[in-house]
């Protein structure tokens, strides 16, 4: 984060010192225009003035127009910063354009930047923990007021102490990462996978977006067992799944993510590598 900082600033100061750099060459060149058309307007004027002495004739004044416009030459000599804000205008609006789009940039990235820091998981590039809180928060509010509703799947990858145990943390590493692709390529744009803690994921499915929960359910089991495996590593990775959806008893979202981590639970003393719905673990639990 410090170093994109840096760099962002490291950018932005180049090119506010190119802008600078361009506004003192205009004015600078506007000013040496002007000082010439003025030693040229002069030159002119004095020349007409000896002209006719030297003829002892008094110039007309369509003499004085054919030589130099009287109206032109009292503009450049009386009114000088007219004529420097009239060369500098058009520029100066471009380069304060070209700032204010070059800042909207800025403002863009570095937001880009934060969101990244903030809500995604630095090993897995799955959103975090505090961007799944985030949006709990949003669909279970979207549940009590307009009444959509949304699929909660607690995931735990089965017997990960073991892997990192066995084969090494690089690996283990490697796993989650894998999964986490897994998963994504089921859900698409219908759903997010979250990094809740260690080797757990949560996944949030509005359900207008993928109505058969019980089905993607089951996708997201076979995902995970269908994980590419280096060579060097033939494991095999599978993961128990709870799921839920939000109820009307439920006063906060958290109540939700409990019952899909029982249901997960169940999956795992069930024989692993398996989707249980809470529905299934509350008439289980009535036995």
């Amino acid at each position: 984060m410090k170093a994109m900082q840096l760099r962002y600033r490291a950018l932005i100061t180049i090119v506010l010192c190119m802008l600078f750099g361009l506004v003192y060459m205009g004015i600078m060149g506007a000013f040496q225009t002007l000082e010439k058309m003025q030693s040229s307007t002069v030159g002119d004027l004095q020349r007409s003035q000896y002209s006719a002495l030297r003829d002892h004739v008094r110039p007309s004044p369509e003499a004085l127009e054919t030589d130099v416009n009287p109206a032109y030459a009292q503009f450049v000599l009386e009114r000088p910063g007219l004529y420097v804000f009239a060369l500098l205008a058009v520029p100066l609006v471009v380069l304060l354009f070209a700032f204010l789009q070059f800042e909207r940039w800025y403002v863009r990235m570095w937001n880009r930047a934060c969101i990244q820091e903030l809500y995604l998981d630095p090993l897995t590039d799955a959103w975090n923990r505090r961007a799944g809180e985030r949006d709990l928060s949003y669909r279970f509010h979207e549940w009590k007021v307009a009444q959509a509703n949304s699929a909660i799947f607690f995931l735990d990858i089965d017997d990960f102490k073991a892997i990192n145990d066995l084969w090494g943390h690089d690996v283990g590493d490697l796993v989650l990462q894998r999964v986490v692709a897994q998963v994504e390529t089921v859900l698409g744009d219908a759903g997010k996978i979250y990094r809740w803690g260690g080797e757990e994921f949560l996944v949030i499915c509005p359900m207008e977006n993928f109505v058969p929960v019980d089905e993607l359910g089951r996708l997201i089991v076979q995902a995970v067992a269908a994980t590419p495996q280096q060579s060097a590593s033939p494991l095999a990775v599978t993961a128990s799944v709870g799921m839920t959806v939000f109820q009307a008893s439920d006063e906060h979202y958290s109540q939700a993510v409990r019952r899909a981590d029982r249901a997960m639970y169940y999956s795992k003393c069930s024989g692993k590598n398996r989707v249980t719905d809470c529905q299934e673990l509350a008439r289980h639990d009535l036995r």
